[in-house]
């Protein structure tokens, strides 16, 4: 299979690839992803964290936690924001201090970047690639404050392995 190179893609070389519907992006045909839907490769279980939750259960919580975001919601199970590690870890140095005062909806990210189910994994990789994330909620369609699941830029990247992988294999099969 032929890697391409972005940087020697210049010119004559890029116009070619342009008229025939190829989107290249940091050297990856982001065409693979046009036709799997996000709901494909999100993971319907994640963990969550009440708005109120407390600086020391958030610590405790992280630690015990495989998630590197939480996904938070407030009483009414409404996304209010995603609490990631860097979020929490601003907090460490003044821990003994904040701890009574510091609750999740005052270190989480308010402006959250969300897919609906509609969204393919073309869509999720310009979010990934545009904002430097790893985790966006997928929300419901019609309730965008109704989270359905997550998406991972770790399962995009193997979902588009797995594309590559089988486009190959169909491609060498009659050779």
């Amino acid at each position: 299979m032929a890697l391409i190179c972005l940087a020697f893609m210049k010119g004559p070389v890029l116009t070619k690839f342009l008229k025939k519907g190829i989107k290249i992006v940091r050297g990856h045909d982001v065409n693979l992803l046009r036709s799997i839907p996000v709901t494909e490769y999100m993971e319907k279980e994640y963990e969550s964290i009440g708005d109120n939750t407390g600086l020391e259960e958030l610590i405790v919580k992280a630690q015990e936690s495989t998630y590197p975001h939480f996904v938070v919601l407030n009483n009414k199970d409404e996304l209010v924001g995603i609490l990631s590690m860097r979020d929490l870890k601003n907090c460490l140095s003044d821990m003994d201090y904040l701890c009574e005062l510091i609750v999740a909806a005052d270190i989480m990210s308010k402006n959250v970047y969300c897919l609906v189910p509609d969204d393919t994994l073309e869509t999720a990789f310009e979010v990934f690639e545009g904002k430097h994330i790893s985790t966006l909620p997928v929300v419901d369609s019609r309730n965008r404050k109704k989270v359905i699941g997550i998406l991972k830029k770790s399962n995009l990247i193997l979902a588009y392995n797995e594309k590559i992988l089988k486009t190959h294999i169909l491609q060498n099969r009659g050779k």
